[in-house]
């Protein structure tokens, strides 16, 4: 069955009406998920913020801390050297008492590894060892060769030294000895040993994978847990961070071991030692990243719900605006001939003579009636009566143009609306359905004017230039169908 037209602008507000719902449901439900994602997006870009934050104060903290200690451990051994100084100008370096004195300064702190006196010469003088070894000479140590071309009153630290007394790896930390005169007169050394360090980190839980590290100025690395490397780091990023600051936290990737870390780093006071120590960012941020694929599948889920509930409701939607198609068609269509129906033609002959009017066209409308249809119902049944109305509409929509509106006018009467047609073509069109109609040779035996069904047609026409109002069209149809009527049934006559 061909397209009927109905009210063309109540179809055109109500098709955008329903466009319009479906846009702002999808545009809902969109922005629903964007911004579901987004917050939990930003969420965990926030939180991973936050963790790194509170590492990075934690080993702050504890870099603060170590540095302390490690500024404590030589100060407590600085403090032994400067007493050795003033020995050695005012008492002089005797074997026996100097290494009784050694020994007893050496036994007050556990972190002192050992205490030795040297003359200008690099000889054992003294010593805190159970026997001072006097034929050792120490003068090729660096700590002695920088005494001897520095005559500052400064304590030095050198880089980690194997112990020629017990083969121990140690740092030492020295002074310079001048006699009365200012001379040279020797070193003082205190040394500490690395597992000191080493065994005091431990005791800090920085994960299977973090670090605790003490650098010298030069970059040297003088201890490191876990590993115990000791290896210069003075041309990386990190070491020129140290340099210029003496506290702070950097995220780097270690040029040790290559691990990404998050660190603290603190200078000892009154030394040049510097504490790094870090943990690593993957073991870090292991809570965040557990919460981040907590937010991941809530996300998912969240948005699947959404875009569950999005289809359901598109689908709901689609369901209620075909329903509400359905109802407007079944209200714009005759139920039992399945044509456009009165209310359908009374709002599109409106249509077709208002454009008609305004656009200078002819139109034209047919008003049909089936001849003696009373007397077919009451001989052949009203069952066969609905059928022969429905075989006269069909008849009608094949004889008409797709343009044309064809519908039920009431009862057994029906109408054409022949659009950009004038009064000449329209009775020519209506002859035409006269002769359509007897030959689909329907039998009417109480018919007056043949043994088949007849049509009886009122022609009324607007032509270019004249402008009636639907109900005038009306009218005239009418009167021609009248005349047609009284002039005998099964012919047109045009008003």
């Amino acid at each position: 069955m061909r397209h009927r037209p109905s009210a063309p602008g109540l179809s055109r507000g109500r098709r955008r009406n329903q466009t319009a719902q479906r846009v702002v449901l999808h545009v809902f439900l969109t922005t629903a998920w964007v911004l579901l994602g987004a917050t939990q997006y930003w969420s965990a870009i926030s939180d991973r913020d936050s963790a790194i934050r509170a590492t990075q104060a934690t080993v702050l903290n504890l870099a603060s801390s170590l540095a302390q200690h490690a500024g404590d451990t030589f100060e407590i051994a600085d403090t032994v050297l400067s007493g050795l100084a003033w020995w050695g100008r005012d008492v002089g370096m005797q074997d026996e008492p100097l290494s009784r004195f050694l020994a007893a300064e050496a036994g007050r702190s556990e972190r002192i590894h050992g205490l030795c006196v040297y003359d200008a010469d690099g000889r054992w003088v003294g010593s805190s060892l159970p026997v001072t070894p006097t034929l050792l000479n120490n003068s090729d140590r660096e700590y002695f060769q920088h005494h001897l071309h520095n005559d500052d009153d400064a304590p030095y630290i050198g880089p980690p030294i194997r112990s020629r007394s017990d083969g121990s790896w140690i740092l030492t930390l020295s002074r310079r000895l001048e006699d009365r005169q200012g001379r040279f007169a020797g070193v003082a050394l205190a040394t500490i040993q690395l597992e000191y360090f080493e065994r005091y980190y431990r005791g800090f839980n920085v994960g299977s994978e973090g670090t605790i590290g003490m650098t010298d100025l030069r970059g040297d690395v003088l201890v490191r847990i876990p590993d115990g490397a000791q290896r210069s780091i003075r041309d990386t990023e990190v070491f020129r961070l140290m340099r210029s600051k003496q506290r702070g936290a950097i995220t780097y990737s270690s040029p040790i071991d290559g691990i990404p870390r998050i660190s603290g780093f603190a200078t000892a006071p009154g030394f040049p030692l510097q504490i790094l120590a870090g943990f690593s960012q993957r073991e870090a941020l292991k809570s965040w990243r557990h919460a981040a694929r907590q937010r991941v599948v809530i996300t998912v889920l969240g948005v699947a719900l959404l875009l569950g509930a999005g289809i359901w409701l598109d689908l709901q939607l689609k369901r209620a605006h075909r329903n509400e198609r359905l109802l407007a068609e079944q209200a714009q269509v005759d139920g039992l001939t399945g044509i456009a129906n009165r209310r359908t033609l009374d709002r599109g002959l409106a249509l077709r003579v208002q454009e008609a009017s305004s656009q200078a066209r002819a139109l034209s409308l047919l008003m049909i009636d089936v001849d003696y249809f009373k007397r077919y119902n009451d001989t052949y049944g009203h069952a066969q009566g609905d059928e022969c109305l429905k075989r006269i509409a069909q008849m009608l929509e094949d004889n008409t143009r797709e343009l044309d509106l064809v519908a039920r006018y009431g009862g057994e009467e029906f109408a054409v609306v022949l659009s950009d047609c004038d009064l000449e073509t329209a009775t020519a069109q209506a002859a035409r359905l006269c002769d359509a109609a007897r030959a689909l040779a329907l039998p009417h035996a109480a018919s007056e004017v043949a043994d088949v069904v007849t049509l009886s047609i009122g022609v009324a026409a607007m032509e270019r230039g004249q402008s009636f109002t639907p109900v005038e069209l009306v009218a005239r149809a009418d009167l021609a169908l009248y005349a047609a009527k009284q002039a005998g049934r099964d012919r047109w006559s045009a008003g």
